[in-house]
C-alpha cells in the first residue's frame, strides 16, 4: 500500500518535459526514519540525516561513504567546517539492519580527511566516473528543507574563497557580512526552491514530501 503522503501531491518547480531524467527522494521518510534509499537513481544511494544537522550519502553497491554535509543552525554560519566525527551516532542503524540485512558501521568517514562542512567525492560529482549529476544540489536542498522544518527562513554559510561563486550561482546566495577574516553569505530558503534549476519538489498540504533531482546533464538546443 502506498504511503498516505504519496496521495494528492502538488508540484513545485518540477518540469513537464523529460520526466525520465528526474528522480525523487522521500524527504518525509528521510526525516522520520533518518534514512532513505534512492533505488532509481543512476547510482543507487542511501542518504541519511542525523540530528537534523548531518547529511551523509553512501553508495549502495559497497556502502562506501561518498558525501557529507554538516550544518549547525545555532552558529553564525550554519555551514562552516565539518563536525568532529562521530558527532552523533547512527540511531537508525537497527532499522537499516532490518531493511538491508546489514549495518552502516563501522564506515570510513570522509570527515577524517576533509575539514570542510560540505564534500562530495569526485566520482560522484558532475562529470564524475559514476555519471551521477547534481548530488550536491540534492544534499543542499535536504539541508535547506531541514532548516525550514525547524522554522528557519535563511541558511547561512561561511564559504571558502573558491566556493563563493558556486553558492551564488547554484542557490542564489547573497553576502550578509564581511570583514578581513570572514565572509558570511545567506540563502533564502523559499527563494532557493524556485532558484535551483535541477531541483523540484512534490508537496502535500503545502509541505515538501519529496525532493526531486535531475540526475542527467543539461542539454541545450
Amino acid at each position: 500500500m502506498a504511503d498516505t503522503h504519496q496521495e494528492n501531491k502538488e508540484t513545485k518547480n518540477f518540469p513537464d518535459k523529460n520526466p525520465q531524467d528526474w528522480f525523487c527522494l522521500d524527504f518525509l521518510k528521510l526525516v522520520n526514519d533518518g534514512f532513505a534509499i534512492c533505488r532509481d537513481f543512476p547510482v543507487e544511494v542511501l542518504i541519511t540525516i542525523r540530528g537534523m544537522c548531518m547529511v551523509d550519502v553512501f553508495d549502495m553497491n559497497d556502502f562506501k561513504h561518498v558525501a557529507f554535509l554538516d550544518f549547525d543552525l545555532s552558529r553564525p554560519a550554519a555551514l562552516d567546517s565539518a563536525f568532529v566525527s562521530p558527532f552523533i551516532g547512527l540511531p537508525f542503524n537497527s532499522i537499516v539492519h532490518r531493511t538491508l540485512g546489514r549495518t552502516l558501521t563501522p564506515f570510513d568517514d570522509l570527515r577524517k580527511q576533509h575539514h570542510v562542512g560540505f564534500f562530495v567525492s569526485p566520482d560522484y560529482r558532475n562529470r564524475g566516473a559514476k555519471s551521477l549529476w547534481n548530488l550536491d544540489e540534492l544534499m543542499m536542498a535536504i539541508a535547506l528543507e531541514a532548516a525550514f522544518v525547524l522554522s528557519r527562513q535563511l541558511f547561512t554559510i561561511k564559504p571558502t574563497a573558491d566556493k563563493l561563486a558556486y553558492y551564488r550561482k547554484k542557490y542564489g546566495a547573497r553576502v550578509l557580512t564581511t570583514n578581513e577574516n570572514d565572509k558570511i553569505i545567506g540563502i533564502d530558503i523559499e527563494n532557493a526552491r524556485q532558484y535551483m534549476r535541477h531541483i523540484g519538489y512534490k508537496l502535500k498540504e503545502g509541505r515538501v514530501c519529496d525532493i526531486c533531482v535531475k540526475c542527467t546533464p543539461d542539454t541545450f538546443s
